[in-house]
């Protein structure tokens, strides 16, 4: 029965990658006859289209594969939420299966414990997650109430979405292309500078968008992909060649950004900026340090700027551009579920 799943499965990204090609094949010449012309006369269209909060490579050096074979340090759970604190009586939260604080989750399947810190001129959130089942790693959209996908702020999304906690993501709608799967289904096959992919089995790797195929990735257990980047750290080190690709790395600005210890165990941190006296943001070289203190095995850059946020079972952790006020509408969010949240 597994096996008939799995391959209807890859029949399915097969129809849904031919149907595809078919879908272009019409406008192959005058696409075609578009790119010659950008080469020739507009070589900076698509940096000068990204605006501030973007980053683009001019070359990808490193790539980063999934590391399987190490042996990663995990939290350990309780068996049940509610043993923890029998003795104490039980709340409504408890009887649900998970305990709960300011900056605390804990289930029997999720853990996560956020931090505030105030460093250097910067205020940032770091976010500590454990998951037992993998599979609660998800991405989510926004639907109106016409059934439309629309673009909401975090908050919103990860309300729809029963998310115990969210960041956003790389905003590729911004562009309309990128290396983009979500949720085991193609969105984009036209990749740029360094994608991020999440397999099903938990594990993450960066690859080269730009020589990447969004459906070969997805049949080889690709369940999301981000493409913006770049790479922070790869194999515990600082991926200096990434960063020094980047065309703004040494503005400071709001960012947004995953780390990766191994298959289950990940680290969310947002840091706030352009809001001086409160946080000034940081550079891309600044970011991937503050990851590397943490210990990550790999870490990327997401979409940063205004679109930086933090949302924790129902409220926004951090202050987008310093702003109590602002948060910025998107198009997704990274996502930890949980089956016992309400």
């Amino acid at each position: 029965m597994e096996e008939r799943e799995n391959g209807s499965g890859r029949k399915a990204i097969r129809q849904q990658r031919q149907l595809e090609k078919a879908k272009h094949v019409s406008a192959f010449l005058f696409v075609f006859l578009c790119a010659v012309i950008a080469v020739a006369f507009l070589p900076g269209l698509r940096s000068a289209l990204a605006g501030d909060s973007s980053v683009l490579k001019k070359t990808l050096i490193i790539v980063q594969k999934p590391r399987l074979d190490l042996e990663y340090p995990v939290w350990e759970l309780p068996e049940s939420a509610a043993d923890e604190v029998k003795a104490e009586g039980t709340s409504e939260a408890e009887l649900a299966g998970y305990l709960a604080s300011a900056n605390t989750y804990k289930s029997e399947n999720v853990a996560i414990e956020i931090d505030k810190v105030s460093k250097g001129g910067n205020t940032y959130f770091v976010a500590h997650v454990h998951l037992k089942d993998v599979g609660l790693l998800k991405t989510g959209t926004y639907t109106n109430e016409l059934g439309k996908v629309v673009k909401k702020d975090v908050v919103t999304m990860a309300d729809q979405n029963n998310a115990v906690l969210a960041i956003n993501t790389d905003f590729y709608t911004y562009r309309n292309s990128g290396i983009i799967i979500r949720n085991g289904k193609v969105i984009l096959n036209d990749g740029w500078g360094e994608a991020l992919c999440v397999y099903a089995d938990g594990s993450m790797a960066v690859v080269n968008g730009l020589k990447s195929d969004a459906y070969d990735l997805a049949e080889q257990g690709v369940v999301n992909s981000f493409n913006f980047g770049p790479a922070l750290i790869l194999d515990s080190e600082i991926a200096e060649a990434n960063i020094s690709g980047s065309i703004i790395k040494d503005t400071k600005n709001p960012r947004t950004g995953i780390g990766y210890y191994g298959p289950g165990e990940y680290l969310f941190i947002c840091v706030d900026g352009r809001k001086e006296g409160y946080s000034n943001g940081m550079t891309i070289k600044e970011f991937a340090e503050l990851f590397k203190e943490y210990g990550v095995e790999m870490a990327y850059n997401l979409d940063g700027g205004g679109s930086t946020t933090m949302a924790f079972m129902g409220n926004r952790v951090n202050l987008p551009q310093g702003l109590d006020t602002y948060m910025r509408s998107v198009d997704g969010i990274l996502l930890v579920a949980d089956s016992v949240y309400p």
